[in-house]
């Protein structure tokens, strides 16, 4: 059985067993270039996390983050591309369309953990509401993964093949997380992405 669990201050997640009965443990691998399963099997938890009625930490959603990195970049100086410039303009004034999920926030290879068949998520300390999209395109731009990737992550996530019109979100949405890790890596960096050493096991 799943269960909510509250782990220091900073973020509300699940925790279950192996399928075998052994507890939860730390699992040191990173899911480095993930096989068709393993990106099956992580849609298919996106989704359950997305639906659960929990509640969630005041953490700034991802939007929220992004448009705070390139004010912050401004106040500081930094002079930015007119393309940068548009881009930021058209995500701040760009209307709410999908209804807010609990989201991880930062879902990278980093914050997935394997051994053998098994998978665990260490939790993210951005764990807020947001838009389901973050999830899926922050994990396909850090992981690298191919178009034909990406279709199998969506398939897990809406057990189906995509939509063109789901496909397309999925695109214009790596592209803000692209404009993000940009505009970090312009900014000195403090801390990092994911924190905790416990995670969720599938």
């Amino acid at each position: 059985m799943l269960k909510y669990v509250i782990l220091g201050f900073w973020c509300l997640f699940f925790q279950g067993a192996y399928s075998d009965g052994t507890p939860p443990q730390v699992v040191e691998n990173r899911l480095e270039n993930p096989s068709d399963l393993q990106l099956m099997k992580l849609g298919k938890w996106l989704h359950m996390l997305h639906g659960l009625p929990c509640v969630c930490l005041p953490k700034p959603t991802f939007k929220e983050r992004l448009l705070e990195l390139y004010d912050r970049g401004v106040k500081g100086g930094m002079t930015y591309s007119v393309e940068v410039d548009r881009a930021i303009e058209e995500i701040r004034h760009e209307p709410r369309v999908r209804r807010l999920v609990p989201s991880h926030g930062a879902l990278s290879p980093a914050a997935i953990r394997v051994q053998g068949e098994r998978m665990s998520f260490v939790p993210g300390t951005d764990f807020t509401w947001d838009d389901p999209y973050v999830d899926l395109s922050y994990f396909c731009v850090t992981a690298h993964l191919s178009s034909a990737q990406e279709k199998v992550l969506l398939e897990g996530y809406f057990t189906r093949a995509p939509t063109e019109e789901e496909w397309e979100t999925l695109q214009q949405e790596k592209e803000k997380v692209n404009l993000y890790h940009f505009l970090y890596s312009s900014l000195p960096r403090k801390g990092s992405f994911c924190g905790g050493d416990v995670g969720i096991i599938l």
